[in-house]
């Protein structure tokens, strides 16, 4: 029996021990379910994890004491550090800031940010090939993620318009006015639809949305005529898809911050599908006219094939250009 108390006593000790951090996530004034947290022991690295509930309140316990960074794994929320007592519980609020889009460009919003987080893996086995042997793109993808990036520094006029841009909070954006939006984007799906002759990309939430590559063996233009998606031309090397997209109108922007494009615009990208439910996209920036050298960005996608890509119809009703506030 007094071992039993013993035992008690020192259970007891070890829980007190233990300290916790809780608090409310939020969009604005708005409870945010489901949103996943994680407060890292900055001494030993152990990370604990949980989630909000329904009325956005969540609860990390069973913490020993020290300093931990908290963070919400969903862009749009700044990261706190929390120091943790024994038998105590520390505050930490979360907020959602949403960037210069306000929420309003569908994928922009932290319950579309959440949602993409719940989404089953991607299926295995091997890539699917065409009639000719050659591995078949078509299917529904996820925005992808970026893998690496060796982006060098703008030249002084480029990055003085994107500073302009971005402290301006992206008012110009043409997406917000329903004109293509970035080149770089590809969000929240895309579509591939490859034929012998033709593969078509499709873009959810964008206007309007689609634009093919050919591959039929044609060249670009002699005389172009500069397009908001360029003039794409494809070829084979392998089991890689190598397309080749010149003639840009400097109007469409590189990325969603902003970063110009003039008209020496030259992407080349590299589509490879290693299996059933990945693929590979190495792309090359080459901009004299913004960059001072090309670049390249190698980023994944996984397959989606659970979604289909839905009707997206910008003019109709749309509240962004009012709700895009400058400074």
């Amino acid at each position: 029996m007094r071992w039993l108390t013993l035992l008690c006593c020192v259970a007891a000790l070890a829980q007190s021990d233990r300290g916790k951090i809780g608090g409310r996530i939020l969009d604005q004034d708005r409870a945010v379910p489901a949103a996943p947290i994680e407060a890292k022991n900055i001494q030993t690295g152990i990370v604990y994890k949980a989630a909000s509930s329904a009325n956005g309140s969540y609860s990390i316990e069973e913490l020993p004491p020290g300093n931990y960074e908290v963070i919400i794994s969903v862009a749009g929320f700044e990261k706190k550090d929390v120091t943790v007592q024994a038998a105590q519980t520390s505050s930490a609020d979360f907020q959602f800031q949403p960037d210069f889009q306000l929420g309003t460009l569908g994928d922009g919003d932290i319950y579309s940010r959440i949602a993409r987080l719940s989404k089953r893996p991607p299926p295995t086995g091997p890539a699917p090939r065409t009639p000719d042997g050659k591995p078949d793109l078509s299917g529904v993808w996820k925005a992808p993620n970026t893998i690496d990036s060796n982006e060098p520094e703008l030249l002084p006029t480029a990055q003085q318009l994107l500073n302009q841009r971005f402290a301006n909070n992206a008012l110009d954006s043409p997406a917000v006015r329903c004109m293509p939006d970035a080149i770089l984007r590809l969000t929240p799906i895309f579509k591939l639809l490859q034929t012998a002759t033709t593969l078509m990309v499709v873009i959810e939430a964008e206007t309007p949305g689609y634009y093919q590559v050919f591959l039929d063996g044609r060249g670009h233009p002699q005389d172009p005529n500069p397009a908001w998606y360029g003039h794409s031309i494809g070829r084979w090397e392998g089991d890689t898809l190598v397309v080749d997209t010149v003639s840009f109108n400097d109007r469409r922007w590189l990325t969603v911050f902003g970063t110009p494009i003039s008209d020496k615009l030259h992407v080349t990208e590299r589509f490879r599908r290693p299996d059933l439910g990945h693929l590979e996209i190495e792309t090359t920036i080459d901009d004299p006219g913004v960059y001072a050298k090309s670049w390249r960005i190698h980023r994944s996608s996984e397959l989606a094939p659970d979604e289909e890509i839905m009707e997206s119809i910008c003019n109709e009703n749309n509240k962004d250009p009012q709700h895009m506030v400058g400074k």
